[in-house]
């Protein structure tokens, strides 16, 4: 987008307190099957996500992501439970 977001990369994830709209984007792929896994691993610790699909040069890739999330509270409850589980995010703030 041409829009400047605020984006950060979580392993070890701090208290969000700036309300707006965030997506935490949990891993990208070149291949579906990878974003597919990843998706079925959070669903089965009962984290809903999407798969997008996007295109770079002649390639197409797959990001796994979370929200748009406006609540706070569940957003920190979110970053945690990725946290222990070992999966990296990238926070990005889409709005006010």
């Amino acid at each position: 987008p041409e829009q400047e977001l605020d984006v950060q990369v979580k392993s070890d994830p701090q208290i969000v307190v700036q309300p707006g709209f965030y997506i935490l984007q949990a891993g990208s792929f070149i291949e579906y099957k990878e974003a597919d896994q990843l998706k079925a691993k959070l669903a089965m610790q009962g984290i809903e996500s999407k798969i997008n699909r996007f295109k770079i040069d002649d390639t197409n890739w797959y990001r796994v992501r979370i929200g748009p999330i406006a609540d706070l509270n569940e957003l920190n409850i979110l970053q945690n439970r990725l946290a222990q589980a070992q999966i990296d995010i990238l926070r990005i703030r889409i709005s006010d």
